[in-house]
């Protein structure tokens, strides 16, 4: 859903509209994982009855009136429609972000790189070419994973997930302002996996509140 936003106000800002092929596959995978959130099926229509107090509910509404927007922006190719889709766009990426947010409150989930509306303005001053802006987010997202990592308590493997993130971050930020390389498929797949990874990562640090877990932090920490 991300690189599906991204996509759409990348072609905004180039003042042209997306392929469609290519588009709408984007959206209609990002529509089929998104059900992988949801645990009994058949009810799934229920899913959108409590967008007052519920941000699932919220995400779901803001995902179908994104998905109606983009298609109508593709199918009558209006400047209007593909400006409302792209703000659609990001602020349904602020309700996923903020799903997250309602059940884990912590700082290290609230500033974090792999939050889907700074991972979409990365990627759109990456596709759209413009190193200023894409310098100014890459720094933001840095500085979240330098603290990530001060903050968090992580094993070997974690350790070593954001560090590997990190490089890939500073190597696709050389490409861009030094030319070399830039846009060549190499640095485009180093790009995309990097953004992948950090939004693994989120996932690896989203903890919701659990009272098992809670209580066995506590004691573990009695212990010592």
């Amino acid at each position: 859903m991300t690189f599906s936003v991204a996509k759409l106000i990348s072609a905004l800002v180039d003042g042209i509209f997306p392929k469609t092929p290519g588009f709408f596959s984007v959206i209609i995978l990002a529509g089929l994982l998104s059900l992988l959130h949801l645990g009994k099926k058949k009810r799934a229509w229920k899913a959108v009855l409590n967008i007052r107090k519920s941000p699932l509910s919220r995400e779901i509404v803001l995902f179908i009136l994104y998905s109606l927007l983009s298609g109508a922006t593709m199918l009558y190719q209006m400047p209007l429609l593909l400006i409302a889709s792209s703000v659609t766009g990001l602020i349904l990426l602020l309700s996923i972000d903020a799903v997250y947010l309602f059940a884990d409150k912590r700082k290290t989930v609230f500033l974090h790189s792999g939050q889907t509306f700074i991972t979409a303005l990365l990627m759109v001053s990456f596709l759209t070419g413009k190193i200023l802006p894409f310098i100014f987010v890459a720094a933001i997202k840095l500085v979240t994973i330098l603290w990530n990592m001060i903050t968090n308590r992580d094993d070997n493997l974690n350790f070593v997930m954001r560090f590997v993130r990190t490089s890939m971050l500073i190597i696709t930020c050389i490409s861009m302002i030094s030319g070399i390389s830039y846009p060549e498929n190499a640095v485009i797949i180093l790009f995309l996996t990097g953004e992948l990874l950090d939004r693994i990562m989120f996932y690896i640090d989203f903890k919701p509140l659990d009272i098992n877990r809670l209580i066995y932090s506590h004691l573990k920490e009695a212990e010592k």
